[in-house]
């Protein structure tokens, strides 16, 4: 039996089987929801690059100004009008702050996406899977420890001494 090929798949073929593995990959991916145009930006390549390249910028302006330093010395090494606007957009503590979260949660929602889209595909071709995952996970989780980590990490100084014990 001919039938049309469905609009997902871009095919210079007007006809195919029914039975082909490319109409039963389309089927599956109307299923479960792949088409939808948010589920295809969450997995698209461009939000990952976008994502990555702002990322880079923020870690390269984390190396460039220092970082943890107190007000007052923010104030002594860049003047008053720079240390405001350095510390009004967080980049003297870049890495605790909230869009280097939201940088990192975005990484992971396009992980996930990702992952379980070449997933249902994968699947369905009978592929082997354990590597696939084991990687996608690790990245999930290290990207779940980093939003983690500047949501809720606490900044102080403690100096001991050699010989010295504190319980705090």
């Amino acid at each position: 039996m001919l039938l049309r090929s469905p609009s997902c798949i871009e095919s210079k073929k007007p006809y195919l089987f029914f039975n082909t593995p490319i109409v039963i990959k389309c089927v599956a991916m109307r299923c479960c929801g792949v088409q939808h145009p948010l589920w295809r930006f969450l997995a698209s390549v461009r939000l990952l690059i976008g994502l990555l390249v702002f990322f880079i910028l923020l870690c390269i302006i984390g190396a460039v100004v220092p970082q943890d330093l107190k007000p007052e010395e923010v104030v002594a090494h860049y003047g008053t009008l720079k240390a405001a606007w350095l510390t009004r957009l967080h980049l003297t503590d870049i890495f605790r702050s909230w869009y280097i979260a939201v940088v990192l949660l975005g990484l992971s929602v396009n992980v996930i996406a990702c992952t379980t889209r070449r997933l249902i595909l994968k699947l369905m071709r009978g592929v082997r899977l354990a590597g696939y995952l084991l990687l996608h996970t690790a990245l999930i989780i290290i990207f779940a420890g980093g939003t983690i980590s500047a949501l809720s990490q606490k900044k102080g100084f403690l100096q001991v001494w050699e010989g010295q014990t504190s319980s705090r």
